[in-house]
């Protein structure tokens, strides 16, 4: 088995460019940053936006749009967790700071942390005490979190007590 390395941002803005040669600058440092280095990741993101957001016309939706190849990369996983650990994730990715006060309040759960740990043992969060922040292990699995919702359970994460405005999904 062989490990690659995420590519560094020079190399992951070459292969922009060599793909989608027309990016405007600041949809193109999004990708780039959303990717990871991930090289499947740069190359389907754009494929997921419309002209208007490549073109920086409309705003970047956050999270960003998958294709179902980027999406399949997680989802079975995410699928795995339980109901509850499914929707403290969706809580975490909507409201998108992190903050576990937040998330707390939203989930209107004492258990939260117990909630999450199935997603933090399978690696894709990341909780820090000392900061009180949930952080995602990479910006695809928060997009899949999101995409796997129904529009039913966006609308109660987005009602939940704490939760910061609405936003696009």
């Amino acid at each position: 088995m062989h490990t690659l390395e995420p590519l560094t941002e020079e190399a992951a803005g070459s292969l922009l460019d060599l793909c989608f040669p027309n990016l405007v600058a600041r949809v193109r440092q999004r990708l780039i940053f959303e990717a990871q280095g991930n090289p499947l990741a740069l190359i389907d993101l754009p494929i997921a936006l419309s002209a208007t957001q490549l073109a920086a016309v409309e705003a970047l939706p956050t999270p960003l749009p998958l294709t179902p190849r980027l999406q399949g990369l997680h989802e079975e996983r995410i699928a795995l967790l339980s109901a509850r650990t499914r929707r403290a994730l969706l809580l975490a990715a909507l409201d998108s700071t992190g903050d576990l006060r937040v998330l707390r309040t939203a989930a209107r759960t004492s258990k939260l942390f117990d909630d999450l740990a199935s997603a933090e043992r399978e690696r894709m969060i990341s909780v820090d005490d000392l900061n009180q922040q949930l952080i995602f292990r990479h910006p695809l699995i928060r997009s899949t979190v999101v995409q796997l919702s129904t529009g039913g359970e966006r609308r109660e994460a987005h009602r939940a007590p704490g939760q910061r405005g609405s936003r696009k999904t």
